[in-house]
């Protein structure tokens, strides 16, 4: 399709973009209006236009339109054929391929034999050059050795076309000078200074076709090389152009000469691109000659500061130019002293041409194993795959080069391989291979380190990833930078991803050594937050301050999306439960200020570990940051409403509903929370529950914030989690906590009694329908299972006792109120509580033996007793009549 029609459509479109854009700009000529716009107008519509395309890089379509408008002018526009000449200047310099170029060659030689173009000149040599450019491709191509016989000629082609037109260009661009000179000679002052301005524009456009031109003719002189192996003929045409190469090189290098000497140039010019291109095209001209002894001047002249920036390393020209003269034992003697600044890919070029140039010379092949050794050092194996795949022969025998090449292809196949067994034997053959490298490695210091690491990538692919850690730590230890950062990273996942064993058991384990080692060398690395991350799992990395305030840091920079969230916590959650007092709190606070995962973008069925080890924290009883726990329970219950959260955490958030109600004596709350866990009957977490609700209840009920009713459901309620603590301690078979909480159970019970008859007038009963008597007889019961079992327990004859009074097992209460009296430490409260109940016991069934005990009470106690104990044992004295004596007593107290 013809470049007006493909872009015609464009062009309508981008040109009503543009009317609109000048039109806001205050481009009042561009409003599309009935009125008909005058030439004045129309000149500044297209200048705005114009302006508009070239800001916005739109020079194809603004060559479109320009040369359309060119052509339907009706008289010569030398404005817009100079917009269309500027802009045909940038599309010809930024073309990038050689479709591209033809196209506006096609274009610009319509442009300029229809029109009447100032810079013509200008145009012409930018194709030249646009045309070199393109011939350059091919000829770093032949360079690397990667171009058949039909790209060499094709090459060569494109460079004589391109020569062709650069000779035409220098004829037309030498005779208008030259008739410019003879026009000058005639005119006034005023019109010579034009002339002269002209003449130097074209004689700067003639230098640089005399340069272009130097440089096709010497990579047609390349092409064309006689091979190293052939001698030279003196009468060949080739060495009559290559003397005439020489020429030309000088006379652009002004030197005045036919065969200048590096000394002849100006050094003052060596910044300039020209110049010093043309020094290396005569260095490169006289290697092609085969005299490299004259050709080192030259390169050396290069080496002098101050030289144009592009040329400030020529190492990879001179490889060529050795490779070029057959001077094989001088290119791998060049490249054992630069191999760290060659550029690897123009190393293996020149290696595969010398090698199919020299039909396999052992000079050749040597070079051709110093350049393997050379991409090794620079870690490029993809170059040793090319040069091995060029030159089979390389693969052979036991040498470092074999060897790695043997090993690269079995690494290759390896990774390709879908069989799982094939796949393990290959890069276990590959192991072997690169390990036999290792040994006859080149001495230059990352030679070994490259291989080294693709060594564990090929034992990690092999199942051997403690041994591919160790092999990627040898790397990053010979390595720098980037690469030696990445290895030894790679060491540390290998160790704690890939079952080593001892990775991460203990604090000294390897993996986490080599995490610490990591951490210290590259603090501000690529995988720094990794290997802090796999740190804060070490057992004890809690203490570890600097870590934590890293971790926290960086998590508190990064926000909820860090990656370190979870490390950073995990730390601080540990610091807060092993903390004591109010470091305790502190540490608590530190937890909760990292940053929140939002609900939205939690896992279906999961909840963020932050944010339950922040909650857990708020609500600590040292804590106690109420306004923080509630924040993250609403948080919480904006994925999850109470009562619909999965059921992994469903207990866990009603304990944590447990701590609020304890903390904010919240009833309601309590009773919530508490039904909740008892539906589930988690074994992890009712106990738990159980334990806090004891707490909060009996608080609740001895500060009197309850109502009767609900102090009777608690009380009840208070069974419950007695008998559920007391299961909890029989299943993990702990009889000594089991014992404790028969008692507690038993006390309980009897609380639950006392209340159910304190409240029985006010007609209060729980809603289970349990009655007192049954509560008090369970509780005998317990009293005596446990003296059953051990038949001194002071704590079981206290139950028994109470239990005993209390369902009216009088005998039971007689006996164990016996057993207690006659066991509690004389004159203490208890005893004195204990023989009062002892003495209401008796009373109504053994009033006279009763008022016995009274009468000597008084006599060895005449004031009673302190406490409550003595108020009733007096209160009963007077209901029976016994008298104190007031008799003084001497001594000791008899029994």
């Amino acid at each position: 399709m013809p470049v007006m029609q493909r872009f015609r459509g464009i062009i309508t479109l981008i040109v009503s973009i543009a009317i609109l854009f000048c039109s806001q700009i205050g481009y009042a000529a561009c409003v599309a209006s009935t009125r008909v716009a005058d030439d004045t107008e129309k000149a500044d519509e297209s200048a705005a236009l114009t302006e508009w395309l070239t800001q916005a890089g739109l020079d194809e379509i603004l060559a479109v339109m320009l040369d359309e408008q060119v052509r339907k002018a009706t008289t010569s526009s030398p404005t817009a054929i100079a917009r269309l000449s500027d802009t045909y200047l940038r599309l010809v310099s930024s073309a990038l391929d050689e479709d591209r170029v033809a196209n506006l060659r096609v274009r610009i030689e319509k442009f300029l034999s229809r029109d009447r173009v100032p810079d013509q000149f200008k145009l012409q040599i930018a194709l030249g050059r646009a045309d070199y450019r393109m011939a350059l491709r091919g000829i770093e191509r032949l360079r690397q050795g990667q171009a058949n016989k039909d790209d060499k000629a094709r090459t060569s082609a494109s460079l004589l076309h391109s020569l062709e037109s650069l000779d035409q260009l220098f004829d037309q661009l030498k005779k208008r000078i030259e008739e410019m000179r003879v026009l000058a000679a005639g005119v006034d002052e005023q019109q010579r200074i034009t002339f002269a301005a002209e003449i130097d524009d074209d004689s700067d456009l003639l230098m640089e076709a005399k340069f272009l031109r130097a440089w096709c003719r010497y990579w047609l002189l390349w092409i064309d090389r006689p091979l190293s192996t052939a001698k030279p003929n003196p009468a060949s045409p080739w060495l009559r152009q290559a003397t005439e190469l020489v020429a030309a090189w000088s006379d652009l290098l002004e030197t005045g000469k036919s065969l200048p000497e590096p000394m002849d140039c100006s050094i003052d010019l060596l910044s300039e691109q020209y110049y010093a291109q043309s020094i290396l095209g005569m260095a490169l001209t006289k290697s092609l000659q085969s005299d490299l002894a004259v050709a080192d001047g030259w390169f050396a002249l290069l080496k002098q500061s101050g030289v144009w920036e592009g040329l400030s390393d020529t190492t990879d020209w001179y490889l060529q130019a050795l490779v070029d003269t057959g001077s094989y034992d001088f290119a791998r003697a060049f490249l054992a002293k630069s191999s760290e600044t060659l550029n690897c890919p123009s190393v293996v070029g020149a290696a595969v041409r010398a090698v199919e140039e020299s039909s396999n010379s052992a000079q050749a092949i040597e070079f051709a194993k110093s350049a393997i050794a050379v991409a090794a050092i620079q870690g490029d194996f993809g170059s040793v795959r090319r040069i091995t795949r060029r030159v089979p022969s390389l693969a052979e025998g036991d040498g470092f080069s074999a060897c790695l090449a043997r090993g690269i292809d079995l690494y290759d196949q390896g990774r390709a391989s879908t069989q799982p067994k094939l796949k393990k034997t290959l890069l276990e053959s590959a192991v072997r291979e690169l390990s036999l490298a290792l040994k006859s490695a080149p001495t230059q210091r990352q030679t070994a380190a490259a291989v080294q690491e693709l060594l564990a990538w090929s034992q990690l692919g092999a199942g051997q990833p403690c041994e591919a850690a160790e092999s990627f730590v040898l790397a990053s230890n010979q390595l720098a930078g980037n690469r030696a950062d990445e290895a030894l990273w790679m060491a540390v996942e290998s160790l704690t991803k890939g079952g080593c064993p001892d990775a991460k058991k203990s604090k000294d384990s390897r993996g986490f050594i080599v995490a610490g080692e990591y951490l210290e060398r590259f603090e501000s690395g690529n995988h720094a937050g990794g290997a802090a991350a796999i740190l804060s799992q070490a057992p004890g990395a809690e203490h570890d301050d600097a870590l934590v305030e890293r971790l926290l840091r960086d998590t508190q920079r990064e926000g909820e999306s860090s990656a370190l969230r979870e490390s950073a916590a995990s730390l601080l959650y540990r610091r807060f439960r092993t903390a004591q007092g109010s470091d305790r709190a502190k540490e608590a606070t530190r937890l909760l200020s990292v940053p929140r995962l939002s609900a939205s973008v939690w896992n279906a069925n999961s909840m963020d570990i932050v944010v339950r080890q922040q909650l857990e924290a708020a609500l600590d009883s040292s804590v106690a940051q109420i306004d923080e726990a509630n924040k993250i329970l609403q948080l919480i219950s904006k994925k999850y409403p109470v009562g619909e959260e999965p059921m992994e955490f469903r207990s866990e958030l009603a304990v944590r509903r447990l701590a609020l109600a304890q903390a904010t004596q919240n009833f309601d709350l309590l009773t919530e929370a508490i039904g909740s866990v008892r539906k589930i009957s988690d074994v992890q977490w009712r106990p738990v529950a159980e334990g806090i609700y004891i707490r909060a209840a009996e608080s609740m009920i001895l500060q009197r914030i309850l109502s009767p009713q609900q102090t009777v459901d608690v009380q009840y309620s208070l069974v419950i989690a007695r008998r559920a603590l007391l299961d909890t301690a029989r299943k993990a078979a702990d009889s000594k906590r089991a014992d404790a909480a028969n008692i507690q159970l038993g006390l309980a019970l009897l609380n639950t009694a006392r209340t159910l008859r304190a409240n029985t007038a006010a007609g209060f009963a729980p809603s289970t329908g349990i009655d007192a008597q049954t509560l008090s007889k369970e509780a005998l019961s317990i009293a005596k299972e446990i003296l059953a079992i051990r038949p001194d327990d002071a704590q079981a004859f206290a139950l028994m006792a109470d239990a005993g009074i209390a369902s009216g097992d009088f005998n039971a209460a007689y006996e164990a109120l016996s057993r207690l009296v006659g066991a509690l430490p004389s004159r203490s409260d208890a005893w004195f509580e204990r023989k009062a109940d002892l003495c209401e016991l008796m009373v109504a069934s053994k009033p006279d033996e009763v008022r016995k005990i009274l009468t000597q009470h008084v006599v060895l106690i005449p004031d009673w007793g302190p406490g409550l104990g003595g108020a009733r044992l007096k209160a009963l004295a007077d209901r029976l009549g016994v008298v104190s004596q007031n008799i003084p007593v001497e001594g000791k107290e008899k029994k």
